[in-house]
């Protein structure tokens, strides 16, 4: 039973809900900003945000990548990417990415 005990343990623990960070991930709660990309010379007229999410290490859903938000905005002048990072005690995660910028007409 002790063996039981410590193989659900090991499994269950090694499946957690985190986030890269870096500073690294919190154990209890993570909330992180960090800049990617910045350009002065461009105002920041608009912003748009996508994320993906991650449930107790089981399951991720979403894309957070550069490619999606080029697909969902109309952002052709970038002022600056961020990216921001959310744990909540390793069981739910957010990672989003965050790019201001001016649209094309």
């Amino acid at each position: 039973m002790k063996k039981i005990i410590v193989v659900l343990a090991l499994i269950l623990a090694s499946s957690c809900a985190i986030t890269n960070p870096p500073s690294g991930p919190g154990v209890f709660y993570t909330d992180v900003k960090e800049l990617v990309y910045y350009d002065p010379y461009v105002n920041p007229l608009s912003e748009s945000v996508i994320c993906s999410n991650n449930y107790g290490g089981f399951f991720s859903l979403g894309n957070s990548g550069l490619n999606a938000i080029k697909a969902k905005t109309k952002i052709k002048k970038i002022h600056s990417i961020e990216r921001t990072y959310h744990n909540f005690m390793l069981i739910k995660a957010k990672s989003c990415l965050i790019v201001k910028g001016q649209i094309s007409k």
